[in-house]
């Protein structure tokens, strides 16, 4: 049996897709199991229930930091659940993908610095995973790949509109330090 390797949570703005997807490519290729929302999170899911259960398994988190994603509402949401959940507690890795003087003050000192070449930045974010504790498998012990599941699982398409909003304001209250 193949061992899993580490979850690490991707957030970014839309507008950083194209350095978020070259940022999980090479993380898979390290050994990590990378939750990115653009392969997660599927046409028609309960988007919320599947981003929440995302953040509760993620033994990371890596936030892409540009001028589209301090002004994001649900960057800003990952970041303040991050830095108030117990399990990523110290496990909150900003990453500058494109210059902005817009950063919060209290992820400033945690961040990796922009570079022009992802690269660079690559290296640096992998180090501090490890610094952290959130290692890859060794070399040889490739990460399984969970099956991706094409519908939605019978609970989340159960719940009401009600219950739905229920679910994301019992969710904001947990990401509010």
């Amino acid at each position: 049996m193949k061992k899993a390797g580490k979850k690490v949570f991707l957030s970014y703005a839309e507008a950083d897709r194209e350095p978020a997807r070259r940022l999980a490519n090479h993380l898979r290729d390290a050994g990590y199991e990378v939750w990115d929302p653009e392969q997660e999170i599927l046409p028609g899911s309960q988007w919320t229930s599947v981003l929440q259960k995302g953040l509760e398994a993620a033994e990371a988190m890596v936030v892409l930091l540009s001028p589209d994603a301090v002004r994001s509402r649900w960057v800003t949401h990952e970041i303040e659940y991050a830095l108030g959940a117990e399990h990523l507690s110290g496990r909150l890795i900003p990453v500058v993908v494109r210059p902005t003087r817009e950063i919060p003050w209290f992820v400033d000192s945690l961040k990796i610095p922009y570079q022009p070449r992802i690269e660079l930045q690559i290296r640096k974010l992998q180090s501090m995973l490890r610094a952290k504790g959130v290692a890859a498998p060794p070399r040889g012990a490739a990460a399984a790949k969970p099956a991706r599941k094409t519908e939605p699982r019978a609970t989340a398409r159960s719940r009401t509109p009600a219950a739905q909003k229920k679910a994301l304001g019992q969710f904001r209250a947990r990401a509010t330090p």
